[in-house]
């Protein structure tokens, strides 16, 4: 009992602080491999959390991953530092299934969740305040995109169906004020590929929540009013917030250029178009490959005017350039198997929790879109822990969860 709250603390502890960086979050997991120490030492035995299938698929994707990047860095620093990456998204997968499978347990989770919403919110506008196009927490006003669409869903719903809504005034106003932040979050980080998926996730929501319609309705609103007061007062900073906004609306509407559309993505992807093309099936191993990206591009496209790319900016083909097709194939199978069972969950499942699985099989489809032209694994180190935890819960076995 001492060791599950132990490793539960530390589940929480973790994602509280996700999106300040990765220290805080390895102190947590610190906690929970103490705990699961406490339960070797009394040789209590863990209970199996996914269904074969996805264990074996997770199994899979450790062994392929270390050897490939192995024989891709050939060097024990480089390949520890790439290969964690892979490490860290099983273990939090795996964590999550673990330790959401009471509701006590899922209640905390949904409350602590929502305290580091509140808190990263808050101090971003803070941030955000000191420099209108300033970002926060995060290193780049796009990693604000990503991070939106990671709580996209979970602030619209929370605190869930409708007979759970407080009845106290000031609550349910605190919970519209949070939403509508998380609007203009979305809207502040100008980025093209997060409008995209959180405007499709958008639709999903509307059709089952009365309350997401009443929110939505009010910031556009609160969004026109804002604009013809900024228009009117010409206010220099709307006038520059306005300017970024137009900027990436034309960048939307600029389908004769793709370069522009897509920010010079395309010219990334491109290279990395020839990175896969090269290795198939091993891929160039876990972790950045800025040199791999250098060579490839003089080799094939010496005349693509993009300097260096940290990665492809796409999940999918990240995940080639990672391990190859046998990797991509693994982690869609798992996305898959991730949205059938969120989906059945959501259609049988308790009134009481329906609106949680909705919001996790939302924000998968959500991430998933996102990461045609961004990639949740590039977030290790902030707030990717929020994704795998998703995941991880929608892939819990039958009989096991909440539900049992």
């Amino acid at each position: 009992m001492v060791a599950d709250r132990i490793i539960e603390f530390g589940f929480l502890w973790s994602l509280f602080w996700s999106p300040w960086g990765p220290v805080p979050r390895y102190l947590g997991w610190l906690l929970v491999f103490i705990g699961l120490a406490l339960k070797a030492i009394k040789r209590e035995s863990l209970p199996a959390v996914f269904d074969r299938s996805v264990s074996f698929v997770f199994i899979a994707l450790l062994i392929w991953g270390g050897v490939v990047t192995w024989f891709a860095k050939n060097d024990f620093a480089l390949w520890g530092r790439g290969y964690s990456m892979l490490v860290e998204f099983v273990f939090a997968c795996w964590l999550a299934a673990y330790v959401l499978r009471k509701e006590k347990n899922v209640n905390r989770w949904v409350h602590v969740w929502y305290m580091t919403v509140i808190v990263t919110m808050a101090f971003s506008f803070f941030k955000i305040a000191q420099n209108p196009l300033g970002e926060g927490v995060f290193s780049n006003i796009n990693s604000l995109g990503l991070y939106v669409c990671l709580i996209f869903p979970f602030a619209l719903l929370y605190p869930g169906s409708a007979n759970m809504v407080e009845k106290s005034h000031i609550k349910s106003f605190g919970y519209i004020a949070v939403s509508i932040l998380v609007f203009i979050a979305l809207i502040i980080s100008f980025t093209t590929a997060a409008w995209m998926a959180c405007v499709f996730s958008l639709f999903f929501l509307l059709y089952y929540s009365k309350r997401v319609r009443k929110i939505t309705a009010l910031f556009i609103l609160i969004f026109i009013c804002v604009a013809l007061v900024g228009h009117v007062t010409a206010d220099s900073t709307f006038k520059k917030v306005f300017h970024r906004f137009s900027k990436e609306v034309q960048q939307i509407t600029s389908f004769h250029d793709i370069s522009h559309l897509t920010t010079n993505r395309s010219d990334i992807w491109q290279v990395a178009y020839y990175m896969v093309k090269e290795k198939p099936i091993t891929g160039w191993g876990w972790g950045r490959s800025r040199e791999e990206f250098q060579e490839v591009k003089k080799r094939y496209v010496p005349e693509n005017h993009i300097k260096e790319a940290p990665d492809a900016h796409n999940m999918y083909l990240n995940l080639l350039i990672y391990g190859g097709i046998p990797t991509l194939i693994g982690m869609l199978y798992l996305f898959g198997v991730a949205l059938k069972k969120g989906f059945q969950r959501f259609k049988t499942g308790a009134d009481k929790w329906r609106w949680l699985f909705l919001v996790c099989w939302v924000t998968i489809l959500l991430i998933l879109l996102y990461s045609i032209g961004g990639d949740v694994f590039s977030f290790r180190y902030k707030a990717a822990v929020l994704f795998w935890t998703v995941l991880g819960f929608s892939l819990q076995r039958e009989n096991y969860g909440i539900e049992s």
